[in-house]
């Protein structure tokens, strides 16, 4: 889907998107999958299977500082760790 200043694609087989002009960023947003993850508790290590997914942010480094887009990652993650999923 695309609209105004950045897109995110429907599906994605590349590695890296390509930004569609004139927009300045595309958001990658790879398969969900069940992945190993280590999980601390009290201190104690664990391994436990975790649905996971692989976001890939490019941008046009010209209009968009690359600290910016850092932020919005990082604020991207938190709000999908914190998401009830209902």
């Amino acid at each position: 889907t695309s609209s105004g200043r950045a897109s995110v694609p429907d599906a994605s087989l590349m590695a890296t998107p390509v930004i569609n002009q004139p927009q300045v960023a595309i958001l990658d947003v790879e398969a969900v999958t069940k992945r190993p993850v280590v999980i601390t508790d009290d201190g104690n290590d664990s391994i436990a299977i975790r649905p996971m997914v692989i976001l890939g942010l490019s941008w046009d480094h010209r209009a968009l500082d690359g600290v910016l887009a850092a932020q919005f990652l990082a604020s991207v993650k938190k709000q999908l760790e914190e998401w009830g999923g209902g």
